[in-house]
C-alpha cells in the first residue's frame, strides 16, 4: 500500500506504528501513532495499521495537516453522552438566551434514555429504539430527533466517530395556515385597543412575538422606516422594513413621543414591563372566541408571508421574516399554488420560465 504523506514502520514482532512528519502535524513536532484510538489495542498486523494512516491522509489532503491528537486514545468518560453534551452546549453559547434554555429543557428528557452511553458504540438499533419511545405530534417528535442528531453529528466531526444518525418522521404539511386580511382586522378590532400596537406589529411584519417584545425605540430608523432586530431565534440580527404591508411609522412615532424612556422598549404591558410570551397567548385567545382557533404564528408569519409572496419576490420575503433557507420561504409557495395564487418569482426563476426551463 502506498502512502504519500505519513509512512509505517514495525516496532516488534506484533506491533506496528505510523509516522507522522512535523510538516503534517498541526503540533509541528513529528509524532507516532500505535494504538486503536476507540479501544487503545495496538496495530498488531499491517493491514489494520494502514486503515488508520488512509484516514490520518485524507485529513492532511483536506486540511493539509492532521490533529492526531484525535486518533490516540482517550478516556471512555469523554465520549459518555451527558459528559459530551457539556461540551456540545459549550459550542452552542453564541445562539440567544432563550433558545439554550429550550435545549437545556428538552436535553433533560434525551438524556433519560442516552446519558450513560458510549457514543463510540451506539447502534443503528438503539436510535430506532429511541424514535419509538417519543411521543407526541410529529413536529414535536422531529424537535428532539434534531438536537440528538446534532449531537451526534458534532461527535462524528470533533472525535472521527460514525454515530448513526436518527432518521426524522415525514411531515405530511409543515406549512401553517395562513389568514385573510378580514379576519386578521375582525380579530386585530376584537383586542384591547392598550394592546393593539404589539399585535399590529407583528401581524404586519412577520416577526416572532419574542423579537417584538425586545424592539427598542432606539433601534428604529425612522428616515428610512426600518426597524433593527438585534439577537433573532438563531441569535442572529436583521433588518425589517416597516412599511411593506401597512405603515408602522406614525404608530411607533407616537409611541416614541409618549415614552419615558426614549431608547428603551417599544411595547410594554399596562405595568410598564415587558410583556411575556403567555400574556400575548391569552390575549389573543379571548380575541378570537367564536371565530377560530388561530395562533399567533397563523395570524403573525404564516399570514404575513402569505401576503408578501403576493406583491414580493422570494429574496424579499426571506429577508424579512428571518428564514434561514429558502426552501423554507418556498414551502409557503407550494401552499399558495394549491390555493391558486400565483407567487412573484424571483428574476432567474423568471428567466428560467421565459426559456421554459425547469
Amino acid at each position: 500500500m502506498h502512502l504519500d504523506y505519513c509512512s509505517l514502520y514495525q516496532k516488534k514482532k506484533d506491533r506496528w506504528i505510523i509516522y507522522i512528519p512535523a510538516r503534517y502535524s498541526k503540533s509541528g513536532k513529528e509524532d507516532r501513532i500505535g494504538s486503536d484510538y476507540l479501544t487503545n489495542l495496538p496495530f498488531d498486523s499491517k493491514n489494520y495499521a494502514a486503515r488508520i494512516a488512509l484516514k490520518l491522509e485524507d485529513d492532511i489532503r483536506l486540511r493539509g495537516f492532521v490533529d492526531t491528537t484525535l486518533y490516540k486514545y482517550q478516556k471512555p468518560a469523554k465520549f459518555i453522552m451527558e459528559h459530551f453534551v457539556e461540551t456540545w452546549l459549550k459550542d452552542k453559547a453564541s445562539l440567544a438566551p432563550e433558545t439554550l434554555r429550550q435545549y437545556r429543557y428538552k436535553l433533560g428528557a434525551i438524556l433519560a434514555f442516552w446519558g450513560k452511553k458510549d457514543l463510540r458504540q451506539i447502534t443503528l438499533y438503539e436510535t430506532r429504539e429511541y424514535r419509538q419511545t417519543l411521543k407526541g405530534k410529529p413536529s414535536a417528535k422531529n424537535t428532539h430527533i434534531g438536537i440528538v442528531n446534532d449531537i451526534f453529528r458534532c461527535a462524528n466531526e470533533w472525535h472521527h466517530l460514525e454515530v448513526p444518525l436518527i432518521e426524522k418522521y415525514r411531515m405530511v404539511d409543515k406549512v401553517k395556515i395562513s389568514v385573510d386580511e378580514g379576519t386578521r382586522r375582525l380579530i386585530l378590532s376584537r383586542i384591547p385597543k392598550y394592546h393593539q400596537p404589539i399585535f399590529r406589529f407583528i401581524f404586519n411584519t412577520g416577526c416572532r412575538p419574542s423579537e417584538a417584545m425586545k424592539l427598542r425605540l432606539s433601534l428604529i430608523n425612522w428616515d428610512a422606516k426600518t426597524a433593527f432586530i438585534k439577537e433573532t431565534k438563531e441569535g442572529k440580527e436583521k433588518e425589517i422594513r416597516l412599511d411593506l404591508l401597512e405603515d408602522l411609522t406614525p404608530m411607533l412615532r407616537e409611541i416614541h413621543d409618549n415614552a419615558k424612556d426614549k431608547e428603551g422598549l417599544v411595547f410594554l404591558n399596562r405595568q410598564g414591563k415587558k410583556y411575556v410570551p403567555p400574556t400575548l397567548h391569552w390575549i389573543l385567545r379571548q380575541a378570537t372566541k367564536g371565530i377560530t382557533d388561530f395562533s399567533i404564528s397563523h395570524l403573525g408569519r404564516s399570514s404575513v408571508i402569505t401576503q408578501m409572496l403576493k406583491k414580493y419576490d422570494l429574496l424579499d420575503t426571506m429577508a424579512q421574516v428571518g428564514h434561514k433557507r429558502m426552501s423554507t420561504t418556498q414551502k409557503y409557495v407550494q401552499a399558495i399554488n394549491v390555493r391558486g395564487i400565483k407567487p412573484k418569482l424571483i428574476k432567474g426563476e423568471k428567466e428560467k420560465k421565459v426559456r421554459g426551463e425547469r
